[in-house]
């Protein structure tokens, strides 16, 4: 939304869940805002939505080109975009494409043909164009249009994931060049790519003055990949004298106790580690890179830091016994935990 504001288009976004609507208010909504270009976005677990609101948005408005994009598309594209009403969709990021998706519809028509990273209906089959390299120097990239949402106040986090409301939601690097095999890499891809220290602290103090956030979440997959960028932050953020509970996503093995005193310094109050198994074999079977002993340790590396370590756990998976399971749940009581996921 951003990168069209900041070409000129005139962009709305219709968040279901922060505006409390239904399909009948998102077709109400709509009919008002007389769209010339619609997109969806979906996981897994929301692509039957995305379907449903995509049909009765394209009967609504037959002529107005429907995209979709998102870890489902962008894992299944073929199979996703046969199943359901969109024209065409963004595998990948999603700023470039879908710029030029919207240059091409501001023109009249649009010609899918030729834009990298798209995936369209054709007479015969869908048809797949050449891959879009992704975005290398992120700091090109606006500040994400949270002007167009609902405001913080309106949404409620996770239990247990903060200390203050409203919370305010970044994303301040993509890509993981880990295997983990429960987790896809579609969208992002390998190549881990950051913004900035002074983005990352600029986009802070926005939140802050600008839309009222008094906490901060990083959604990154892993924060502390680049420990370097890390510490940077955080002196950033002293320097300024910014002062706001935070809190952060990693790996058990992107962590030392200088970063983690580093971070708890700079407003950090929990880490959340994806420790997963209190099973070695069942850690191997994921490709998760890392020990039971590993766990343990960055655990109590965080504690001693003096932070709380939020721990997610994945039951199931291929290879899973009742006594992998016991073993889990066996750990998870073991050591010094604040607050426990079981997926």
């Amino acid at each position: 939304a951003s990168v069209l504001e900041r070409e000129g288009f005139d962009v709305s976004i219709l968040d279901c869940i922060g505006l409390s609507m239904d399909l009948d208010g998102v077709l109400s909504r709509a009919g008002e805002i007389g769209p010339g270009l619609i997109g969806i976005t979906a996981t897994i677990l929301t692509i039957d939505t995305a379907y449903e609101i995509g049909r009765a948005l394209k009967k609504s408005f037959p002529s107005v080109p429907l995209v979709i994009g998102g870890a489902q598309f962008c894992a299944n594209p073929e199979e996703t975009l046969e199943k359901g009403p969109f024209d065409m969709g963004v595998i990948g990021e999603g700023e470039e494409t879908f710029l030029e998706i919207a240059k091409s519809a501001r023109s009249g028509k649009i010609s899918p043909e030729g834009i990298r990273g798209v995936l369209y209906k054709k007479e015969g089959g869908a048809q797949r164009n050449a891959v879009r390299q992704f975005i290398s120097e992120l700091d090109s990239i606006p500040f994400p249009s949270r002007h167009l949402y609902p405001p913080l106040s309106a949404y409620r986090p996770v239990p247990a994931s903060y200390k203050k409301k409203p919370v305010g939601l970044m994303i301040t690097s993509r890509g993981c060049p880990y295997q983990c095999i429960f987790c896809d890499r579609a969208v992002f891809g390998n190549a881990f790519r950051a913004h900035s220290p002074k983005y990352v602290v600029d986009e802070i103090e926005q939140l802050i003055n600008k839309f009222g956030a008094r906490e901060i979440r990083f959604m990154d997959d892993t924060f502390s990949m680049d420990v370097k960028r890390v510490h940077a932050i955080c002196e950033e953020i002293l320097r300024r004298g910014i002062k706001i509970p935070w809190t952060c996503n990693t790996r058990v093995d992107r962590v030392t106790l200088d970063l983690l005193k580093a971070i708890k310094k700079a407003g950090c109050w929990q880490v959340i580690y994806g420790l997963e198994s209190g099973d070695d074999r069942m850690l191997r079977a994921m490709k998760k890179g890392v020990t039971v002993r590993d766990n343990r340790n960055a655990v109590l590396l965080a504690k001693k830091a003096g932070l709380n370590v939020r721990a997610t756990f994945v039951f199931g998976m291929p290879g899973e016994t009742l006594e992998s399971i016991r073993k889990t749940v066996d750990f998870a009581k073991e050591v010094e935990l604040d607050v426990v996921n079981f997926f």
